[in-house]
């Protein structure tokens, strides 16, 4: 019998929204209180590997889970965010792209191009 992968995916935790630059945007003081979460969830669980967006809330999210296994974060570009356009990501703009998985902003991603 074969051996069994398991994955787990965590969504970053909550990100300072003030910040501008999406990449760069790092934890909220909460999102850091949140992210020690990580690692007393996976303490008891054999981790191999660490694979992240290569956007900072995401590698600050599993950092401390991560220096906890002595494993080192893996950045993947593929794991990035959607890109959005200059409308941003105001609620009106998360209807139009769920309710037209096709509809994107000029400069954007629609969620069929993801």
């Amino acid at each position: 019998m074969g051996m069994i992968t398991r994955v787990y995916f965590v969504r970053h935790a909550q990100p300072n929204h003030l910040w501008e630059d999406d990449r760069s945007r790092p934890l909220s003081d909460e999102g850091k209180e949140d992210s020690k979460e990580i690692r007393r969830f996976f303490r008891n669980l054999s981790i191999d590997a660490f694979y992240c967006s290569p956007y900072k809330r995401s590698i600050d999210t599993i950092a401390d889970a991560a220096q906890f296994f002595h494993k080192d974060i893996v950045t993947d570009e593929r794991l990035r965010e959607r890109e959005n356009g200059p409308a941003g990501n105001s609620q009106s703009m998360f209807m139009k792209r769920w309710s037209d998985k096709d509809f994107h902003e000029e400069g954007g991603e629609s969620i069929h191009m993801v």
